[in-house]
C-alpha cells in the first residue's frame, strides 16, 4: 500500500500553549488527591498484600488502592468538617477540603512508616490511621489558629 505525503499538512505545536491555560489550582488539587488515595493505598496494598502487586492490572490495583484509603480520608473530611464547622462558612468549603487531604496525607504516610518500621499487623495499622487523622486534624486546627501576621488586625 503506498502512503501518499503531499496531503499532509503540519500543524502547530499547540499543547505548549494549551499548558499555559491549565488552572493551576486544579492541577495541585488534582495532585493532592492523587497523593491523597492512590499513593497510600498503594503503600498498604505492597505492605501487606505485596503479591497482590503482581497478581492485579493496574485498573485494579488504582480501584483497589482507592476503596482501601477511601474511609479514611472520609475519617479526615468529618474530622475537618467538624473541627472547623463553626468559623467556615459554605464558601470556604474548599479550604476545609484541602485541610482534609493535607492531614489525610499527613497521618496516612505516617502510620504506613510506622506499621512499616514496627511490623504491624492489618488491624492496628488501621486503628493508628485512624487515630493519627483525627490527631492530625486537631492538630492542624490549632497550628492554623496561632497568631501570626495574617491574623493581626491594622490599627485604624
Amino acid at each position: 500500500m503506498y502512503f501518499d505525503r503531499s496531503n499532509l499538512t503540519y500543524l502547530p505545536v499547540t499543547w505548549l500553549s494549551d499548558l499555559d491555560k491549565i488552572d493551576r489550582s486544579k492541577v495541585a488539587f488534582g495532585l493532592l488527591g492523587f497523593l491523597a488515595t492512590v499513593g497510600p493505598g498503594f503503600l498498604i496494598v505492597y505492605l501487606f498484600k505485596p503479591e497482590l502487586i503482581e497478581k492485579l492490572d493496574i485498573v485494579k490495583l488504582t480501584i483497589f488502592s482507592c476503596a482501601l484509603t477511601t474511609p479514611l480520608l472520609m475519617t479526615n473530611v468529618l474530622a475537618n468538617i467538624v473541627i472547623q464547622s463553626k468559623e467556615n462558612n459554605e464558601g470556604e468549603i474548599a479550604s476545609v477540603m484541602g485541610t482534609a487531604f493535607a492531614s489525610h496525607i499527613i497521618s496516612s504516610y505516617s502510620a504506613i512508616f510506622l506499621a512499616y518500621w514496627f511490623h504491624w499487623e492489618f488491624l492496628r495499622f488501621v486503628w493508628w490511621a485512624l487515630g493519627f487523622s483525627v490527631g492530625v486534624s486537631i492538630l492542624i486546627y490549632f497550628v492554623e489558629k496561632l497568631p501570626g501576621e495574617k491574623h493581626k488586625k491594622n490599627p485604624k
